[in-house]
């Protein structure tokens, strides 16, 4: 629920409207009606390229787990046949205050907050509403006091992943006309560590670096050369506390005429910093271009909208991790920058970019456009074949 401070303090009504929201809702069958419409546009939109591309990607990643048939939107055919006793059935089983953590974020008084959901939350059971679920509810496994939410037993199936080891589909591909440009996306996942100390915020200084680095040299390739054999090279670190896991993955991109010579020499440019390194010199222009970001964030951060904020503290909360202000991120990075040497920097590289860099990475995911416009079929020997060749120059 968002709000407008205004003169006089309105946190008790807007507690308040969360609180019908979530125990006091109608649910009449006109509007469950009048919305099926609206949601199942929201599913045929799943339907469109992108999402398809995401959703293969998604399912190679994952395959092991349960995640790939636990998509939010759900079944077309359920959503079609769902009447207002169905959800309402639902709604009083899981609707309750030991499924649910609240969240707040505002220019207000922390204590007045808690008074008001104390006195608007404290009234409701529990445990679930719905009769039967009662009947089945045990209640009691909701730690109190200040466990972290992170450290609350897990609701429903565990996400177990299999980390270090190749997926079971270690090649996945997809080509449409509608596709402009080739792509070769590499991975591989690890597990998922919460940020609560300052060693934390120190590594992810070298994991930034490390991807600026790459990022740095890339670019310049594309922007010194007539001619580019690829149109980029990005990195990314993705911490996902819903998928329980971090995806490390390196995506090369290039036009469709080239996409061979952009695998070969993206590749090239990637284990080329993985073996030799950054310099002294490069060193310093990052660490002072990392500091100037966290400076302008931290010189921007009341212009920031409270939702921001509320997603940044909700994902702190998931991971068990510290949530900082964008002012307290700047004054520690000036305190740790310092302490980061070449050797710490380059050795971090060689842990992020190895799995790209060694010849035979775990996942491939290609995107091309329909075969016909391309160079010969993009198939998985050709692209291994094309990584291993770019070990000649590196």
């Amino acid at each position: 629920v968002d709000s407008e401070r205004g003169e006089g303090s309105n946190v008790g009504l807007v507690v308040n409207l969360l609180h019908q929201m979530a125990f006091k809702a109608l649910i009449k069958q006109s509007s469950v009606d009048s919305e099926r419409g609206a949601i199942l546009n929201e599913y045929r939109d799943t339907k469109d390229l992108s999402d398809r591309v995401a959703s293969k990607y998604y399912n190679q990643m994952f395959a092991e787990t349960i995640l790939p048939n636990r998509f939010p939107i759900g079944l077309e055919s359920l959503i079609k046949e769902f009447s207002a006793e169905d959800i309402r059935r639902f709604y009083d089983e899981h609707y309750c205050p030991a499924n649910m953590h609240i969240f707040v974020v505002g220019d207000l008084d922390p204590e007045e907050a808690k008074l008001h959901i104390a006195n608007t939350f404290g009234k409701e059971p529990s445990g679930p509403r719905a009769a039967t679920a009662q009947r089945e509810y045990k209640g009691g496994d909701t730690p109190g006091g200040d466990v972290p939410m992170s450290m609350w037993p897990v609701r429903g199936a565990d996400i177990l992943h299999d980390f270090g080891v190749a997926p079971k589909k270690e090649f996945e591909s997809v080509t449409h006309a509608q596709i402009g440009e080739f792509s070769l996306t590499m991975t591989v996942k690890e597990a998922l560590e919460g940020n609560s100390r300052v060693r934390h915020m120190w590594e992810g200084m070298l994991d930034t670096l490390a991807g600026m680095a790459l990022g740095f040299r890339t670019d310049e390739v594309v922007r010194s050369s007539e001619e580019p054999s690829f149109t980029g090279v990005h990195w990314n670190y993705f911490n996902s506390a819903r998928e329980g896991c971090v995806l490390n993955s390196i995506t090369v991109s290039g036009e469709r005429s080239q996409w061979r010579d952009a695998v070969r020499d993206g590749v090239r440019e990637i284990r080329r910093l993985e073996r030799h390194g950054i310099g002294e010199e490069e060193l310093e222009l990052l660490k002072k271009t990392l500091l100037g970001q966290y400076r302008q964030d931290a010189e921007q951060a009341a212009t920031h909208p409270s939702g921001d904020y509320l997603e940044e503290v909700m994902e702190c909360a998931e991971t068990g991790s510290s949530f900082m202000s964008a002012t307290q991120c700047y004054n520690l990075a000036q305190k740790l920058l310092p302490s980061i040497t070449l050797d710490v920097v380059n050795s971090r590289v060689k842990q992020l970019y190895g799995f790209a860099a060694d010849g035979e990475p775990h996942s491939l995911f290609v995107t091309a456009p329909a075969e016909e416009e391309v160079e010969g079929e993009v198939t998985e020997e050709e692209v291994r074949r094309l990584i291993r060749e770019a070990e000649e120059g590196a």
